[in-house]
């Protein structure tokens, strides 16, 4: 098994974190939040996922032909294909993406045929793998819609020798990171 190295301010992340979660304006259920990175999706592509110990991008979906339902909001793919070759994770549950596609819909009340009618949460921990050297966050965000405070998710880079250089965080194998999972 492969190690990433980490990153040179590694310690600087994990005492923003460890600050973040001391916050006043996290409440009690919210302090764990910073602990971890989360991602979500329809149950069936979390089956697939944990079958196939790989979690892929859209864009290693489609040329390596893996099947996956598509819960995605129409416009905002056709808008940010920058987006297509990075697995989508998240600083925080209970998002407004998340809250716009879960649940069982008829087509009229879908966002832009956004749909995860059962959403199954992974998490990560942030401490492990955000200090990774082979991990980074963009650098600018002019491809999502919104400010900043609008944006409630975030695309993750990952790139190491045992996923043959590809850029989804966890298009690797789900290699055990001191067993986060």
């Amino acid at each position: 098994m492969l190690r990433s190295s980490n990153k040179a301010d590694a310690s600087e992340i994990v005492a923003f974190l460890d600050e973040l979660s001391e916050q006043p304006w996290l409440d009690a259920r919210k302090k764990a939040w910073p602990n971890y990175i989360y991602h979500f999706n329809d149950i069936r592509n979390i089956a697939s996922v944990l079958q196939q110990g790989v979690l892929c991008s859209r864009e290693r979906c489609r040329t390596s032909g893996i099947s996956f339902i598509d819960v995605a909001d129409r416009l905002v793919v056709s808008e940010s294909p920058w987006t297509h070759s990075y697995s989508r994770f998240y600083f925080r549950p209970h998002t407004p993406t998340q809250y716009l596609q879960e649940g069982i819909r008829p087509p009229s009340f879908r966002s832009n045929e956004a749909h995860c009618p059962v959403p199954v949460f992974l998490l990560f921990r942030s401490r492990e793998l955000l200090i990774r050297s082979d991990m980074s966050l963009p650098t600018e965000i002019s491809g999502l819609r919104g400010t900043m405070e609008e944006a409630d998710g975030m695309v993750a880079q990952h790139s190491c020798e045992e996923c043959r250089g590809e850029r989804s965080i966890m298009t690797r194998r789900l290699h055990p990171i001191s067993g986060a999972l």
